[in-house]
């Protein structure tokens, strides 16, 4: 049996100070996100998002004269759940599945820029692709705000709002690759020079990612509400599979 709060005394029961603990814990990603997230799935994905930058970059450190593919695909799956676990926090994903393979996408985007070391390359010797003497193109961060606003044009043009959609993930997917690049080689910002980046910057700028874009996503996109045979109302928002919404 729960203790029963005296007023006098001012004690609280077990259940009230564990409320007390959660909403300390989860209010603040209210403030930072907004009111229509899930704040448990919001806590797990933001804790997954800063551990996967420090193991992931701490594993690399610790194994840094070991295979080039070793350490390639270490790298590459890191910058994959960078992308994905950030576009989980856009999108304030639930196990909806269309929600899901969004993320998938901004993963793949994430890591497929590496693919233009090989292109450079010109041959699949991953010692010659990642001992380039110049940056490939895909390194490119001044191209990042020429294609999210072809892609954010072309979607008011055509009234196709998953393009709209698709430039933010191309923006996450992307940015969030090249300023971990920063901290090593610099951001690309052609025709200036190169921005190197300290690594707590970076660290603190891919946790910001998903908050600024975020704010764009749900004052720009916001899911259009439709009642259900249940006589509910939901949001649906734009996905690959219901463009035009």
């Amino acid at each position: 049996m729960h203790q029963i709060p005296d007023e006098k005394s001012g004690k609280m029961t077990p259940d009230e100070i564990t409320e007390r603990i959660n909403a300390m814990l989860l209010a603040p990603l209210t403030w930072i996100f907004d009111d229509s997230i899930s704040k448990t799935n919001t806590l797990v994905l933001v804790v997954l998002l800063f551990s996967t930058c420090l193991i992931g970059d701490g594993t690399l450190s610790y194994i840094y004269n070991t295979h080039y593919w070793t350490r390639a695909g270490i790298d590459s799956a890191t910058r994959g759940l960078i992308a994905l676990w950030s576009w989980a926090l856009v999108e304030n994903v639930n196990f909806d599945r269309y929600k899901l393979l969004n993320c998938l996408l901004c993963a793949v985007l994430s890591v497929s820029i590496d693919l233009d070391h090989f292109y450079a390359a010109g041959s699949f010797d991953i010692k010659t692709a990642v001992n380039l003497p110049d940056r490939p193109p895909l390194h490119l961060t001044t191209i990042i705000p020429v294609v999210c606003a072809i892609l954010w044009i072309l979607g008011m043009v055509l009234k196709v709002r998953y393009l709209q959609k698709l430039s933010l993930i191309f923006l996450t997917a992307v940015f969030s690759h090249h300023i971990r690049d920063a901290t090593s080689e610099g951001l690309w910002l052609a025709p200036f020079s190169n921005t190197h980046v300290e690594y707590w910057t970076y660290v603190a700028v891919t946790m910001l990612i998903p908050v600024l874009v975020r704010k764009v996503y749900i004052r720009f996109l916001p899911g259009k509400k439709v009642l259900t045979s249940s006589g509910d109302t939901v949001a649906v928002v734009p996905t690959i599979f219901n463009a035009k919404c």
